[in-house]
């Protein structure tokens, strides 16, 4: 084996080439050390590396090498213990698992849905670019406010989405996305520079597959007792706390098929909770948001069926039945949608406030 000083310098001049890179090049003690021995043209099998590395001298050489990598002023050290990681000084840093769990709650703010983890992760990595993008581009933006948490307190959403894709764009400037997403200026500092490797192509490689498995678990449980974002009401979806509330019992009016009675009292009880004009029409806007989606994805879906009875050979007409009935029914609750759509827009504020609501809507579920 290799002395710890040799090692240790073959990995530093490894993390300066990566720096260089569009590639994730900020890496493990036993990640570094298995690409050292694993480096072509080296003598070392993986089956020999793998049986060496459950040995006393392994696990001494890794801290001598560790102590020679803290002294390069040249690399830099993140983490404690098992969890540390080596870049050089040049090298993009990934965002923490703290950052990421300040970036969820904003993607899920304005969606209004419940949203798959497998969804979110498409969803973040985009907005991690966005981030990314804005630290190296305005990276002074933060240090030119006099008081960036109430800067931030008072800022107005700086961020759009296309609710076909759900992907971020900013509406307002690049450096504005820094206030949006409350993260702490101390956590901010190691991001605003600019970096060698071109990002786009490093964002792909660094928020991977593998990186959001391996810190999904980790993520989730600071979300959690941030409290910003909860479970929704399906295994493994993700919704803003902020939305959990009885305009989502009146969406689901229209998907489970709930009685009108039912859809009409939750909606008298989201109007009950609030006593102000202007939240009130806040909440007719957030419902007709919710019928305008819930109206592309029924017609998505019917697509999709119509699609799959044109496939599907003869034998299956029994699923093309079920198939055709469950369209009938969407086709139902679509029209009861575009129906409580006008009833909503015809009504004033002052009509909800002092006239029945059932009388107001005039909708049959026999026959509407």
């Amino acid at each position: 084996m290799q002395s710890s000083s040799k090692e240790a310098s073959w990995i530093s001049e490894h993390l300066k080439e990566l720096a260089q890179k569009p590639v994730l090049s900020e890496l493990s003690m036993g990640v570094l050390r298995e690409k050292y021995f694993l480096r072509p043209h080296s003598d070392i099998s993986k089956t020999q590396f793998d049986d060496f590395k459950l040995s006393k001298l392994y696990k001494t050489s890794s801290v001598r090498i560790s102590k020679h990598l803290q002294g390069n002023p040249h690399i830099l050290i993140r983490g404690e213990k098992r969890g540390k990681t080596y870049r050089h000084k040049e090298s993009r840093p990934i965002f923490t698992d703290q950052m990421i769990a300040k970036i969820i709650p904003a993607i899920l703010l304005p969606i209004r849905d419940e949203i798959s983890w497998n969804q979110l992760y498409y969803l973040t990595k985009n907005w991690a670019q966005l981030l990314h993008e804005s630290y190296e581009t305005h990276p002074d933006f933060l240090d030119l406010l006099e008081d960036p948490e109430k800067a931030a307190k008072f800022s107005t959403p700086v961020i759009s989405l296309d609710m076909e894709t759900l992907l971020p764009t900013l509406i307002d400037g690049k450096k504005n996305i820094q206030l949006a997403l409350e993260i702490d200026i101390n956590e901010t500092m190691t991001y605003r520079k600019n970096f060698p490797s071109e990002l786009k192509q490093w964002v792909s490689d660094a928020y991977s597959d593998e990186w959001w498995k391996k810190s999904s678990s980790n993520i989730q449980s600071i979300m959690k007792k941030e409290g910003k974002v909860g479970s929704g009401s399906k295994r493994g979806t993700w919704l803003h706390t902020k939305h959990k509330s009885s305009i989502d019992s009146i969406f689901s009016y229209f998907i489970e098929g709930s009685s009108l009675e039912k859809a009409t009292n939750n909606f008298k009880d989201a109007i009950n909770l609030i006593d102000k004009e202007s939240q009130k029409l806040r909440i007719i806007k957030e419902i007709n948001t919710y019928m305008a989606k819930l109206d592309v994805l029924l017609l998505d879906l019917f697509s999709q069926l119509e699609s799959e009875h044109h496939q599907y050979s003869s034998d299956r007409s029994s699923d093309f039945r079920h198939l055709e009935d469950i369209s009938d029914r969407f086709n139902l609750a679509k029209k009861r949608i575009r129906r409580f759509t006008l009833e909503l827009r015809a009504m004033s504020i002052r009509e909800i406030k002092t006239e029945p609501f059932a009388t107001e809507l005039h909708i049959n579920p026999e026959t509407d």
